[in-house]
């Protein structure tokens, strides 16, 4: 019975194989062309995989491997011992990948899962009173993995969107204005800020943005005036600088005077939130003072 069981098995994946990476492949040529381009490894059926079915009735396990062409190959696991093939469904990560590697010769692989896995289409693998309806079946699967896996990778961006905010704004030309102030302790400052804002936490931005603030008044009181740098770095004392040698328009240096107070009040404890629109004329405002180098 194991052995008829596991032919049936080979004559169903023999034919699951080509349809499905058919379905999958056409699928993301036709509505993830884009994405796939963004980021390949997000799509692995892209490129050309060897299906490793191990066979051990209905214990069968497949391992799914980069390879030079598509190809499909079977191992006859049938006399394994069921404890040591277990370790493939129980085991730890760490011994599965082990067992992988050593019994059958395959140094890296992208992924691997139980033959009941499938689902539904496990029933259709062995009976060959199914195998009619397999083809397309196995097209229809592949289609729905890919559409799986370009919501993986929709997701996995958002993520990283989260954890890793751009330090780039629609309204504001960042890298204009890090390269005209030129000054790494700066561009590390706004860069911060940035991100913060871009993950929408303002309070955050703003703070980060307010010793922005501060660093490159003292930057524009170093290139723009002969005057000695004030001892503290308070907004107030760099403006009072900057002022007296003329080089702020009132407007600027009204604007400068404005932050200062919202730059004081968040260093301490404060209930009221800090608007967008708050950050929004502090960035201006460093904008402004940038062009000015």
């Amino acid at each position: 019975m194991k052995g008829s069981r596991n032919e049936g098995l080979k004559n169903g994946f023999n034919m699951f194989f080509s349809p499905y990476l058919e379905g999958y492949r056409n699928r993301v040529n036709e509505l993830y062309a884009d994405e796939y381009r963004e980021n390949r490894e997000s799509f692995f059926f892209m490129n050309p995989v060897k299906l490793h079915v191990l066979l051990n009735d209905m214990n069968t396990h497949l391992v799914l491997s980069e390879n030079d062409v598509d190809q499909i190959g079977f191992i006859d696991c049938k006399d394994m011992q069921h404890e040591e093939f277990s370790v493939l469904r129980k085991g730890p990560e760490k011994l599965k990948i082990e067992f992988i590697k050593s019994e059958f010769s395959i140094t890296e692989y992208i992924t691997d899962f139980h033959y009941y896995d499938l689902g539904e289409y496990a029933g259709l693998m062995f009976n060959e009173v199914n195998h009619g309806g397999l083809i397309e079946r196995s097209k229809v699967w592949g289609i729905e993995n890919a559409d799986s896996h370009e919501m993986n990778y929709r997701f996995n961006k958002a993520l990283q969107s989260a954890f890793e905010p751009s330090t780039l704004l629609s309204d504001l030309n960042t890298d204009l204005i890090i390269e005209k102030v030129n000054t790494p302790s700066f561009a590390y400052e706004f860069g911060e800020s940035v991100k913060a804002y871009n993950a929408g936490i303002y309070l955050a931005a703003s703070t980060t943005g307010g010793i922005a603030l501060e660093n490159i008044l003292r930057i524009l009181i170093k290139n723009k005036t002969s005057e000695h740098l004030p001892k503290d770095t308070y907004i107030k004392d760099s403006l009072a600088v900057l002022k007296r040698n003329h080089v702020l328009s009132n407007r600027l240096a009204a604007s400068v005077s404005n932050l200062r107070d919202i730059r004081n009040s968040n260093s301490h404890t404060n209930e009221d939130p800090v608007r967008k629109t708050t950050v929004d004329h502090l960035y201006a405002t460093i904008e402004d003072l940038a062009m000015l180098l």
